[in-house]
């Protein structure tokens, strides 16, 4: 399993596009200045003339960005999957995920749809491996579990904070493959986190986790 860091302006368009979508309320810094500069319609031009003018006002060079990540991401590359289908005991279908770059500070993916296994990553990021490690993490997730916790009846919110919440294994697990520890969530979230690294540190059984998780209705009391 490998990871292809690359630039698509088309990509880049969509992904802005996503998180509009997404998080209709709460624009990213990025999304926040395009509407200063041409309203809240998100018009695809309009999109791709902010970016190229965003790009080249902080000098972004996507090529040099890429081969960086790429470089850097490898460094671990075959360490973090071994450990990763160690804990999901499970192999993603892919041969292949592809990381987009992105001028964006909101980023998403797409963890399996249609095939497809990618997802975006701020181009200015300086820690390129805890945050790959952070979306691949949620990968694993869906395809192990994601059908699951909707037959347990998570809504989208709930499953949301749930799978963010177990990231902090990341920290537990992967802080030496990492430039630093994974990035925080909310505030809301951080009983979660505590639940999890309890019962991670009892037994590393990632399912059991879950299910207490559940039936200790911590997601709700998060919320």
């Amino acid at each position: 399993m490998n990871i292809s860091f690359t630039y698509n302006l088309d990509k880049d368009i969509k992904n802005f596009l996503i998180g509009k979508m997404a998080h209709a309320n709460n624009p990213s810094r990025r999304q926040a200045l395009f509407e200063e500069k041409y309203g809240k319609e998100m018009d695809p031009e309009k999109l791709k003339k902010f970016i190229l003018d965003y790009s080249k006002e902080k000098n972004i060079n996507f090529e040099e960005r890429a081969k960086f990540f790429q470089k850097t991401w490898g460094e671990v590359n075959d360490e973090f999957f071994r450990r990763m289908e160690n804990i999901f005991k499970a192999k993603l279908p892919a041969e292949e995920i592809i990381a987009y770059l992105t001028i964006n500070d909101r980023c998403g993916y797409n963890p399996g749809r249609d095939g497809q296994w990618y997802f975006f990553i701020s181009a200015s990021c300086k820690d390129p491996r805890r945050l790959s490690a952070h979306e691949i993490f949620h990968f694993y997730t869906h395809l192990c579990f994601g059908n699951w916790l909707k037959e347990k009846g998570l809504s989208p919110q709930e499953f949301y904070d749930l799978k963010e919440s177990l990231a902090e294994i990341l920290n537990l697990e992967f802080n030496d493959l990492s430039d630093g520890k994974d990035f925080a969530n909310a505030d809301y979230q951080i009983p979660m986190r505590q639940k999890i690294v309890e019962l991670w540190q009892k037994e590393k059984d990632i399912k059991k986790v879950i299910d207490e998780m559940i039936k200790d209705k911590t997601y709700e009391k998060a919320n």
